[in-house]
């Protein structure tokens, strides 16, 4: 990780060496990027759910969350972003993953621009008052919270 902290993967499989499958309780950030006009956002098919969401990433000791969430963005949709504010702040349900290992996230929604059009193949630019089906009412919120005039945002 360039900011200097962990890597939240490597974090993660550390904590899980210890306590097995018990829940966790972790940080995390979601990058919503929106292009320049901010009425498109980017996302990505996720492999084993085929739902889209923005790029997110669990955020490990020492993590900048901005950081985290360019390096995201990069990682999962082969594009360029800028962090320009924390738009929300969500307790997640818990989540059982295909291991059986638990985890619940803090989550920080993070509003990044766009920097470039280029995306990677799993990844595609969505009209925000017109996204897929096939994503989570949790991400939508995201979304919405990221579009949300700044009087909205708690």
């Amino acid at each position: 990780m360039s900011d200097g902290g962990e890597d939240g993967a490597s974090y993660v499989a550390r904590l899980r060496a210890a306590v097995g499958t018990a829940p966790l309780w972790l940080s995390s950030v979601t990058a919503v990027v929106l292009d320049s006009a901010g009425s498109r956002t980017l996302l990505v098919r996720r492999d084993l759910t085929g739902l889209w969401a923005p790029p997110a990433a669990v955020l490990g000791p020492g993590a900048v969350p901005a950081r985290v969430a360019a390096e995201a963005v990069h990682e999962d949709a082969g594009a360029q972003a800028e962090a320009e504010a924390i738009v929300g702040v969500q307790a997640t349900r818990e989540i059982t993953y295909a291991d059986g290992s638990r985890a619940s996230y803090v989550n920080l929604v993070m509003r990044m621009r766009s920097r470039d059009d280029a995306h990677s193949a799993h990844a595609r630019w969505f009209p925000v008052d017109s996204l897929p089906e096939r994503m989570g009412a949790d991400h939508r919120e995201r979304v919405a919270m990221a579009v949300a005039p700044p009087e909205r945002i708690v």
